[in-house]
């Protein structure tokens, strides 16, 4: 599923844990996403939530373009190119693709 801005693809997710009261558990954990000068936060504790802003204490934080974000969420961004992102705190490979999956993707 392809999304035309961050604010789309956020909202998908949103629904998408919404919808399946079990996906937040799936992927465990807070993900705060830096997209340029917007930030939001995925909180996959409890039933889980997606909110545009900053995290009190995110267990990862990833930095990327908008641009990249979009790919990353249509599965269309590679390894060598995302992995230039500023991870913190946690391997997040496991932890950004569920997420996607859990859009429908």
């Amino acid at each position: 599923m392809a999304a035309a801005s961050a604010s789309e693809a956020f909202d998908a997710i949103g629904k998408a844990m919404q919808a399946d009261a079990t996906l937040a558990s799936k992927v465990g954990g807070v993900l705060q996403f830096e997209l340029g000068s917007v930030s939001w936060t995925v909180s996959c504790t409890g039933e889980g939530s997606v909110a545009e802003g900053r995290a009190s204490a995110p267990d990862a934080t990833i930095t990327m373009s908008e641009p990249d974000f979009l790919k990353l969420y249509a599965g269309k961004l590679t390894a060598p190119r995302w992995s230039t992102a500023v991870l913190h705190s946690l391997v997040i490979e496991k932890k950004i693709r569920p997420m996607a999956l859990c859009a429908g993707l």
